[in-house]
């Protein structure tokens, strides 16, 4: 399903806006040449959905490790230069990565540009049928920065040259970062933002609908990875004669680039101590990253403190007065690093 024709028409209504208000996810998130990206499948029969799906969920722990798959079954992700897939050679400008996903269910490429702004999809290429998508405008996997807190709403319209002819197609969809806490996988425990992604998509042919779909996308973030950690997918399509439902739940085992071991992209490390806290919030970060701007959301998500830049390393804020709870400390930089780690106040 990941790589088929109706999973392109799923795509569509994964493309996230900016809400530029409070930046957390930033550049260094992005995808680079020579990636890889290894996943494991979760059994998502298991799991109850209002837990891993309510709309709105601060300090939350969400535990994934109950969920692994014995024998492990999964896939990978590979980003390569774009021009470096032989056979394709219309590739859209501004794409400068190919995704190719293994193992290979089909043989469609995708091209994506990844950059300093986002993760974009410009269209992909069918080896098999040598047919070629390229999108008008591209379709955003996710911007930089993305924001906590909000709603965006996106309305999105295409024509897909398919097996069955020109098809068009029209969707709509709400995109939001509103929920934080613990994210634990195999992989480990981290700090995580989750982003959503909901939509609704038609498609006609010739003027008489031929395909209607919704998903929601439920995806777990955190500095150093430029993939979700934890990924929660449903998807219903309707056709003219017959209806499927496709559930994916997976989380990220490694990420590397060709040539070196695992390896995490560059962010700011946050320690806090003692943890959880009581009458004061010790925070220490690395001294190349003092000019990084400092935030405290509460558990409600809201701002409590902010500091624009540091004068030391080391930094003590007094915390008596601040209702016991979860708190989120968030490090933004200009350049597009960034770091996050939750505490306990007592």
């Amino acid at each position: 399903m990941k790589n088929s024709f109706f999973a392109i028409l799923i795509c569509l209504l994964l493309s996230v806006k900016a809400d530029a208000q409070s930046p957390i996810i930033t550049s260094s998130s992005a995808v680079k040449a020579g990636s890889i990206y290894e996943f494991a499948d979760l059994n998502y029969n298991l799991i109850s959905l209002r837990t891993w799906t309510g709309k709105r969920q601060l300090d939350t722990t969400w535990d994934a490790t109950a969920y692994a798959k014995n024998p492990q079954t999964g896939f990978s992700y590979q980003f390569l230069p774009s021009g470096f897939v032989a056979g394709i050679t219309t590739v859209p400008a501004q794409a400068n990565l190919i995704k190719i996903e293994y193992p290979i269910v089909d043989t469609t490429f995708d091209f994506i540009q990844s950059n300093s702004n986002g993760i974009y999809q410009w269209g992909n290429y069918n080896s098999a049928d040598k047919s070629l998508i390229n999108f008008s405008k591209p379709l955003t996997i996710i911007p930089f920065p993305a924001a906590l807190g909000g709603v965006t709403y996106d309305t999105m319209s295409s024509i897909l040259n398919s097996p069955f002819g020109n098809i068009s197609v029209a969707g709509q969809q709400n995109i939001d970062i509103n929920s934080w806490g613990k994210v634990i996988t195999p992989l480990g425990t981290f700090s995580a933002l989750r982003l959503t992604n909901k939509g609704f998509i038609e498609g006609s042919l010739s003027g008489f609908p031929i395909i209607s779909g919704t998903t929601e996308r439920y995806e777990w973030y955190t500095p150093g990875y430029s993939v979700p950690l934890l990924t929660l997918e449903i998807s219903e399509l309707e056709l003219p004669t017959e209806s499927t439902v496709d559930t994916s739940f997976y989380y990220l085992k490694s990420q590397s680039v060709v040539g070196t071991s695992d390896v995490k992209q560059e962010f700011i490390q946050l320690n806090i101590t003692p943890n959880p806290v009581s009458e004061f919030v010790q925070i220490s970060i690395p001294a190349d990253h003092q000019d990084a701007q400092l935030r405290i959301l509460n558990s409600e998500g809201k701002v409590i403190y902010q500091l624009n830049k540091l004068d030391d390393s080391k930094l003590s804020i007094p915390c008596q007065t601040w209702p016991a709870g979860n708190y989120l400390l968030v490090a933004n930089k200009s350049n597009g690093i960034w770091g996050m780690e939750s505490f306990i106040k007592k």
